[in-house]
């Protein structure tokens, strides 16, 4: 099993080993533990859903190994066959895990996924209900720099403009990079912990799972940590992830009182710059949020979703399911939106 996950950490580093065994060490406790859900044939693991064991008042869940900061879920799998295809033939066996939980919840997907899944499931005595989770923010099929930078729009490029020389007439400002050389390591991912924490944002709930991410990424040559300083100061930070022709924007920030030099724009044109030209990207993916600054960056917008999972025999599970429908149906009246 081992294997597998640290295979898929490559590709995938959101699935990997080293992202389960941090999340698991920094963020799990005895109240909620794992529950690791495999496909096996003879001696060889095919297939992991890595799940959680959840228990709540009334009922018990088996709960996707995810938090606010994973951006995708899915099935870890070493066969050539479609993710939704696998999760269902783990999921099929719901008789046994029925004797576990009264529903399976599992978040965040793609609704391609969660219809697949479903579709699999339908005719299995599985009823099942996905929802919106979170927005997600990404541009495909990037061919160029220029291509790209052409294509956004003027405010965005004026503000760039005009801010950039603004630094370059006052001084003192500097860009750097750290990905692959380990000497620079421990300087940037504490610099990033410090902006972070003179930024708006909230405490960073477990800033040892964000450092555990980012030494497992430089050690793969994934990371993109780039800091923007002022007088030697770190003054914005932006942690990125390159895998398989994919940029990840995971965790940005800046020091408020650089506002108005918009340090956090600037920070971000120069690793767009070099991710789409140094690393050949064809893809860059703002991961879960619908902030505003987002739009200015991205080209589309998609919603992920959570997928229920019950057992037609479970009465719990269906009534889980049924009271879940029937509140996004008010809630989708009151405004104005379509159900899926």
């Amino acid at each position: 099993m081992i294997a597998l996950l640290k295979r898929q950490e490559t590709s995938s580093p959101f699935l990997g080993y080293s992202w389960f065994k941090s999340f698991s060490d920094n963020i799990l406790n005895n109240d909620t533990p794992a529950c690791w859900i495999t496909l096996e044939t003879s001696d060889t693991t095919q297939a992991i859903l890595p799940m959680l064991k959840k228990r709540k008042r009334f009922f018990t869940t088996l709960a996707s190994m995810s938090n606010y900061y994973t951006p995708y879920f899915g099935v870890i799998s070493n066969r050539n066959r479609d993710s939704a295809q696998i999760t269902a033939d783990i999921l099929e066996n719901f008789n046994h895990l029925a004797n576990q939980c009264d529903i399976i919840d599992i978040k965040p997907i793609t609704e391609e996924v969660a219809k697949a899944i479903t579709q699999q499931l339908r005719d299995k005595k599985h009823i099942t209900y996905h929802y919106k989770s979170t927005d997600n923010w990404r541009t495909t099929g990037i061919e160029s720099w220029i291509e790209f930078w052409n294509s956004r729009g003027g405010r965005l490029k004026q503000t760039v403009k005009r801010k950039t020389a603004k630094m370059e007439r006052e001084g003192n400002f500097s860009l750097s990079l750290c990905s692959n050389r380990e000497e620079d390591f421990d300087k940037s991912i504490a610099d990033f912990h410090e902006v972070y924490r003179q930024s708006w944002k909230k405490t960073e709930p477990t800033p040892k799972f964000i450092t555990d991410l980012a030494s497992t990424a430089q050690k793969n040559g994934q990371l993109r940590l780039g800091t923007l300083h002022h007088q030697g100061k770190p003054i914005a930070s932006q942690l990125w992830l390159v895998a398989d022709g994919t940029a990840y924007i995971f965790k940005l920030s800046y020091v408020p009182e650089y506002k108005h030099y918009s340090a956090g724009t600037l920070l971000s044109h120069f690793l767009f710059k070099h991710v789409i030209e140094k690393d050949r990207v064809h893809t860059i993916d703002y991961l879960t949020g619908n902030d505003a600054y987002k739009q200015e960056w991205m080209a589309h917008r998609r919603d992920l979703y959570g997928l229920l999972i019950a057992s037609s025999a479970s009465r719990k599970g269906v009534a889980i399911i049924l009271s879940n429908k029937i509140w996004n149906k008010i809630k989708n009246l009151k405004t104005g939106k379509q159900t899926l």
